[in-house]
């Protein structure tokens, strides 16, 4: 296991990668959904029913998995250029860059900017999520998440319902640590020295993943 520190918030980064996981056995349709911000991706597109939702996503290349999965608010979009060298793998290897998961082995995992717990966020984006409802809507029309959002969605005028969603889910307590401590996966953790947690949350002897 090993850390990783960058001089700047990774919020935008990859959010995982490096999950062997195994497919989901729900049945899939086809998708036409094109490209949005950040790039159109070259992936076989479909949806998945799981768990009363239709889940959308993609496939690059063929092998061994290698599961891409953004953040809340993201999109496989925002991935840009990295799928195709994903997908490649290392000298020529063809894989499965995104699709469909489950819980299942891991045989190596890569965390980005992902605290355990709450109380590891910084009370300033403590104070910056407890503002995410709504209401912030028309002001965040001209930022990329509602842009990348409008050119994905059925119904871009839901937007506010998203953030509401989002806003509520932030408020919820969570401690992932006993959880954590049972991964045997290699692990990376990458963090940021203006991320949304302090530097020693990374790396803290408390947290498994160091």
């Amino acid at each position: 296991m090993g850390a990783v520190r960058l001089s700047r918030s990774l919020s935008t980064v990859l959010a995982a990668v490096g999950l062997l996981a195994v497919a989901t056995n729900a049945q899939a349709g086809q998708s036409t959904r094109a490209g949005a911000v950040g790039g159109k991706t070259k992936g076989t597109g479909k949806y998945a029913e799981v768990n009363g939702i239709k889940l959308y996503y993609e496939i690059s290349g063929a092998g061994k998995p290698l599961i891409v999965l953004h953040g809340g608010s993201g999109a496989i979009e925002m991935f840009g250029p990295n799928l195709p060298a994903l997908a490649q793998g290392p000298a020529g290897e063809r894989r499965r860059s995104a699709g469909p998961w489950s819980h299942g082995r891991h045989g190596r995992l890569v965390v980005v900017s992902t605290p355990i717990r709450r109380t590891a966020f910084s009370p300033e984006i403590l104070a910056q999520q407890a503002q995410v409802t709504g209401a912030a809507a028309e002001g965040m029309k001209q930022r990329p998440m509602y842009q990348l959002y409008a050119s994905l969605a059925p119904k871009p005028e839901d937007f506010p319902k998203l953030l509401d969603k989002i806003g509520e889910a932030m408020k919820k307590d969570f401690d992932f640590t006993k959880e954590v401590a049972g991964i045997q996966a290699t692990t990376l953790v990458v963090a940021g020295d203006a991320d949304f947690f302090p530097p020693a949350h990374a790396v803290e002897d408390r947290c498994p993943l160091r």
